[in-house]
């Protein structure tokens, strides 16, 4: 089952209307091409995508698999909205993190499905999702949105998996 458009479309349904920050980002890892157009959005590498950006990026130094190399795509929608997605995936466990972020606080993911209420590195207020095929964690910090998307296919991660990821990200600049 190929769960990237569904990631790509929740991630869509998540991007408010927002005025860009002015600044600059580094990456901290060696970055690569994508293989893959996700969703009709081209991938690039990540140090590519980072240079089109002018917000803060948090970016993870520990995940619960060995990605292969990371990509990323930065969506740039109408009214001046920016969203960059970072994507690193496990082919052979069939395990992918997304870390998608933009630049102004969010609300919620959905209200369609039951959210679980979580302190995120305590001290952000965030909220937990398992739709049955991919477990998102979200909260604003310093005046932009997180959102951390997992799946695998032996079975979901607990929140406990994306809060770890959460206490791992660091911040870019």
């Amino acid at each position: 089952m190929k769960l990237r458009p569904l990631v790509v479309l929740l991630s869509l349904l998540w991007i408010p209307l927002v005025l860009l920050l002015s600044g600059s980002v580094r990456a901290p890892m060696p970055v690569h091409v994508v293989q893959e157009s996700p969703f009709g959005v081209s991938g690039e590498p990540l140090e590519s995508a980072l240079r089109r950006i002018s917000f803060p990026i948090w970016l993870p130094n520990w995940l619960p698999f060995t990605p292969a190399t990371p990509f990323a795509f930065v969506i740039n929608h109408p009214n001046g909205i920016q969203t960059i997605h970072i994507d690193y995936v496990d082919p052979q466990s069939r395990a992918f993190v997304e870390i998608s972020i933009t630049n102004h606080p969010v609300n919620t993911i959905s209200e369609r499905y039951k959210l679980q209420k979580v302190i995120v590195n305590g001290e952000y207020e965030g909220v937990f999702v398992d739709n049955g095929t991919v477990q998102m964690l979200a909260w604003n910090q310093e005046g932009i949105s997180i959102m951390i998307t997992a799946s695998r296919s032996d079975h979901p991660y607990p929140v406990s998996t994306l809060l770890q990821i959460a206490a791992h990200l660091k911040r870019v600049q």
